[in-house]
């Protein structure tokens, strides 16, 4: 749609839900700094403060989200979002000619069209929303129809209220004739029928609404850019990111043009209302379904009638009288026979019965065989699964440590993704249990679940592949794995001409603690570096971490790029040989506030790390945070536990430490995460970090880290794109400061 409405005849109802009557558990932070920031962007197109409808209710205190914007802010309630679409809009001298609606926060859906946008006031026994559908009616009639052209983003989930298990859905209607063959309205949904809306409450924003406004702002054209190619590039962004495992979404849009041509939603609709009441019978989940059945149009060449008529006429009386047919879609009308076989006994056996008397080819037949016998298991785990009151994070966390190799498991953000995947990935080795089953046999330890020690046992190939399985995460949960050994060095400047070093053992105690001689020169550094470390693995008895001090000026250390010789003459990357990270030097050193707050905020990482939380970011952009700001959101605890930055840290010529990084590490910031080049893609390399940070523990860290570094030099990478080959860890864990004086003993 192209806008041609002057700017002063523009309004916009703008809604940013995060606070809900449901209780905290339910805060969503995020909608409300999105809707702030499309008031700022209308305000920065020439749209008078006067007419625009800003209905907040922010986690963060309203006057300090503001920030200065000119346009007054009232609650999300009920009320007062009605005012602002009855009356408001209502006036006789109005003379409005554009309107905006921007929507963001909690949602649920009954079909493809009607979609349900809670309001501030939503509670258990009162789940009050409006039905948006109707709204949207409401908008375009003859009735209410002043403005021509409607534009509206709603970043909310799509869930199936049903599926929720909620109760009590308060629907506020609105009556609406005949719709005014004028008005043109183009709706932008964040997610389509069924699926969730990504929210990063660590940047407090909507993923599609961070897109959208991300070009928003970018786009220069004047008045208005044109929304019909918004809608492709949101589209085709979140089609990349499904193709990569890091979205679930599928964006839609609802377009009214008139009634010659018609109205609907348009795009990637994932399946009919049929198919989705049969999906959720048969307790299948409708992606898992939609894949088979596109697996299967292709491999059986069903997108013929006849060959699907064929499949039909073979299937048992009663599934056949269960599928409802759709000929004139080919992908429907398998989905409907799928669903069917799916929901009844035996209908499964059945199914693999009429498809081998398709005759198809033997290889053919295979890849349905497996492909049907396989989400016949992940169908089989779904409802158990759905049973355990596992967290998101420690879903995560299973999956990450059921893949076999960690850095390649794609990002999942829900169970479904999550069964799907491991079903594709092979087992460790020859013999072991595939992920899907360890990741199944982890919750259930976790949660003791017999029913799933039970189905672990049913479906496993033998009974010595689970007692395999066992014995392994009994180890590994008691500590059956190697022990560390932190090899500590103090660099206090860039070339020093001594170097002091310990080596602590896990618990603690220190094995070594002495000094050496190098000549102050790089190459005299670091041949002083592999001296020590040769000493240090003759006594140590773990896995060697290398933990370098060193003061601010020197957080530019690239250490684990430095090229060694360690092991008969052969030449290595450092940082591909041991873990390497970095510790500050100057707070180690010096006592009291520096100190508290570095203890304090340590300690409130392992406190949510006992309770199986994974970590999460506070991400830093350029121009969104002063030092203060830093400071005040690492102490308030609500903004993230590792410290991480979309723009480079460190200036690359000068090597000079960007104050925000020394902010945070004066805040009491143990753990940070940065690349040390700027990557191609600043939101790819934030997802791979995000997925590093839920991949383990602590401890584990370091380790993670060593192999990508290591897989960046087998591969011979050079890009910055690559972790291994500028990112820096930082982890100061104060239980490990050798700078205490009971650690200042000379000698083993």
């Amino acid at each position: 749609m192209i806008l041609t409405a002057d700017p002063e005849k523009t309004f916009a109802v703008v809604v940013g839900v995060e606070k809900y009557a449901l209780g905290p558990q339910y805060n969503l932070n995020g909608p409300a700094h999105d809707g702030v920031r499309f008031a700022r962007w209308l305000r920065s197109r020439g749209v008078p403060a006067k007419n625009i409808s800003l209905c907040l209710s922010s986690i963060e205190d309203r006057g300090a989200l503001l920030g200065g914007l000119d346009v007054p802010a009232g609650d999300a309630k009920w009320h007062l979002i009605e005012s602002a679409f009855l009356e408001k809009l209502a006036a006789p001298d109005l003379g409005g000619e554009l309107l905006f609606i921007f929507w963001g926060g909690h949602g649920v859906a009954r079909n493809d069209l009607q979609r349900y946008l809670f309001v501030e006031e939503a509670q258990a026994n009162n789940m009050k929303a409006v039905n948006f559908t109707s709204l949207l009616s409401k908008l375009r009639s003859k009735q209410a129809g002043r403005f021509r052209q409607q534009i509206g983003i709603v970043d909310s989930c799509a869930n199936f209220f049903e599926e929720l298990k909620l109760k009590n859905l308060t629907e506020i209607n609105y009556q609406h004739n005949d719709p005014d063959p004028r008005v043109k309205q183009l709706v932008l949904f964040a997610a389509a029928a069924g699926e969730t809306a990504k929210n990063n409450v660590i940047r407090r924003t909507g993923e599609f609404s961070s897109f959208l406004l991300d070009l928003l702002e970018k786009d220069a054209a004047r008045p208005w850019p044109d929304f019909g190619l918004l809608t492709q590039s949101a589209q085709q962004y979140f089609r990349d990111l499904a193709a990569s495992g890091n979205a679930r979404q599928t964006p839609v849009y609802f377009n009214y043009d008139d009634p010659s041509q018609g109205s609907g939603v348009v795009g990637e609709i994932p399946v009919s209302g049929k198919v989705r009441e049969q999906a959720r019978a048969s307790g299948i989940a409708v992606g898992q379904l939609r894949r088979l059945g596109v697996i299967l149009l292709n491999a059986a060449d069903l997108r013929e009638a006849g060959r699907r008529d064929a499949l039909y006429g073979r299937l048992p009386p009663d599934v056949r009288q269960a599928s409802a047919r759709d000929e004139g879609d080919p992908e429907s009308d398998l989905l409907n026979i799928l669903g069917s076989a799916f929901g009844i006994e035996g209908g499964v056996a059945g199914l693999l019965d009429a498809f081998e008397r398709l005759d198809l080819e033997p290889v053919t037949l295979q890849t349905v065989r497996e492909n049907i016998e396989r989400f016949s298991l992940a169908i089989s785990v779904r409802d158990l699964l759905k049973k355990v009151p596992i967290t998101t994070s420690e879903m995560r966390r299973c999956y990450v440590r059921s893949s076999p190799d960690w850095q390649r498991a794609p990002e999942v953000i829900d169970l479904d993704q999550a069964v799907e995947n491991l079903l594709d990935m092979p087992p460790r080795r020859a013999g072991a249990a595939p992920p899907l089953l360890e990741f199944v046999e982890r919750i259930s330890r976790k949660y003791d679940q017999a029913a799933l020690s039970e189905w672990v046992d049913k479906n496993a190939r033998t009974m010595q592949m689970v007692a395999d399985l066992r014995e392994s995460l009994r180890d590994e949960s008691e500590g059956g794995s190697d022990t560390l050994s932190y090899l500590i060095v103090d660099l206090p400047d860039e070339l020093p001409s001594r170097l002091e070093y310990w080596l602590l053992n896990d618990e603690g105690g220190c094995e070594v603690h002495n000094y050496i001689d190098c000549p102050p020169t790089p190459e005299g550094v670091r041949a002083g570096l592999v001296k020590i470390i040769s000493e240090a693995e003759t006594v140590s008895e773990g896995q060697i971490v290398l933990e370098l001090f060193v003061p601010a000026h020197l957080l530019s250390c690239d250490a684990d790029q430095w090229e060694v010789c360690l092991f008969e003459q052969t030449v290595d990357r450092l940082g591909a040989v041991y873990p390497v990270l970095l510790r500050w030097r100057d707070r180690a050193v010096k006592k009291g506030l520096l100190q508290k707050d570095w203890v304090s905020l340590t300690n409130r990482i392992r406190r949510k790390l006992e309770r199986n939380e994974a970590l999460s970011a506070l991400w830093i952009e350029p121009g969104s945070y002063t030092g203060a700001k830093v400071m005040s959101d690492l102490k308030g605890g609500e903004y993230g536990d590792c410290i991480s930055f979309l723009f480079v840290p460190i200036e690359e010529r000068s090597k000079k430490v960007n104050d925000l990084l020394i902010a945070g590490l004066r805040a009491g910031a143990p753990l940070a995460l940065w690349g040390r080049k700027a990557p191609s893609d600043w939101r790819a390399f934030k997802t791979k970090l995000e997925h590093f940070l839920v991949s383990g523990t602590l401890e584990a860290m370091p380790q993670k880290l060593k192999i990508i570094r290591a897989e960046a030099t087998a591969a011979a990478a050079a890009d910055a794109d690559h972790l291994g080959c500028s990112l820096t860890l930082f982890w100061d864990d104060p239980e490990r400061n050798p700078m205490n004086e009971q650690l200042r003993p000379i000698g083993r």
